[in-house]
């Protein structure tokens, strides 16, 4: 599981140059510019790093910058999105732990997930729809399609969910309590979040890599002298942010698949395994679901005989 230094070669190789630099001004020219030599350097560290479990701690930061959407009041919150701005290095560093991950997701794939896999994009995501929509009309079939958005999906992720590794909770109840959320509830919630674990499969030092990673991550924003602890969510940007949500979607659509079989109401039509044969198809029952997700944007695909049913 240490990064090869032709690892570190191929994600210099794939920087972009006219990038922003991270918080230490390195731009990703330069390290590109460093070429073997750096990468040598960097397998040193990253090996160093990988072997202690201990990420420098001002990796684990950035800046965020506010950008104001254009649409509400300008001295609204939600008015805004963000974007983190962090260290090439650490991206560098989690651009190697970032294919373990990936393993470990599709090992355990039951859904039809797109996005962070390769050659599953938007245009599967989007055949998938476009499709069984099409089969509906020319089946003459009733059909809906109800799409989810998850508000603030990434900055949503309970970080306990993520590894077996227990987690140190201070933090995060007295953040949820200046929110206003009731003590017993974030009590509750964070003792259901340890008890899952959604990189199952990971070795248990990855795991304790990814907990450090996740461990005193923080951002600093104009305006404000200090430091911000972050408490929960994974971080924009980072290489390993839309996996780590895939792997707690998977963990979403489990014990929603669970839900639709126990009411017994329409069957799931859905299968995750690769197809190798495009001139063979199993004929479609004249009710059920597909749900087709790309990381946290969902469709469920719905037939049915009559509108009551749908």
């Amino acid at each position: 599981m240490f990064p090869t230094a032709w690892d570190i070669q191929a994600g210099l190789a794939s920087l972009k140059r006219d990038k922003v630099p991270g918080p230490n001004n390195l731009p990703p020219a330069v390290m590109k510019a460093g070429g073997e030599t750096l990468a040598r350097h960097l397998t040193t560290l990253f090996t160093k790093t990988t072997a202690h479990a201990a990420e420098p701690l001002h990796w684990k930061g950035g800046r965020l910058v506010p950008l104001w959407k254009g649409k509400a009041a300008p001295d609204l919150a939600h008015a805004y999105r963000s974007i983190f701005i962090s260290n090439y290095s650490s991206k560098l560093y989690h651009q190697t732990v970032r294919r373990h991950l990936v393993n470990t997701w599709e090992a355990g794939i039951r859904h039809l997930q797109c996005g962070g896999r390769r050659g599953v994009g938007t245009d599967v995501a989007h055949h998938i729809v476009q499709l069984h929509q099409h089969w509906a009309t020319v089946a003459k079939l009733p059909t809906a399609v109800l799409f989810l958005d998850l508000r603030s999906a990434f900055y949503m992720v309970l970080r306990q969910t993520i590894t077996s590794v227990p987690s140190n909770n201070e933090a995060f109840l007295a953040a949820m309590e200046k929110l206003g959320l009731p003590l017993d509830q974030v009590l509750a919630m964070a003792t259901s979040a340890e008890q899952e674990v959604a990189t199952e499969g990971l070795s248990n030092h990855l795991q304790r890599v990814l907990h450090d990673m996740l461990t005193n991550t923080h951002f600093t924003t104009q305006g404000i002298a200090d430091p911000c602890l972050t408490t929960r969510g994974t971080r924009p940007g980072d290489p390993v942010a839309d996996i780590l949500f895939n792997l707690c979607m998977s963990k979403l659509l489990t014990d929603f698949h669970a839900m639709m079989e126990d009411a017994g109401t329409l069957p799931w039509l859905g299968q995750a395994n690769w197809v190798t044969d495009f001139s063979k198809a199993e004929p479609l029952p004249s009710e059920g679901y597909i749900d087709v997700t790309f990381v946290d944007d969902c469709a469920i695909l719905v037939h049915a005989k009559d509108n009551h049913r749908c």
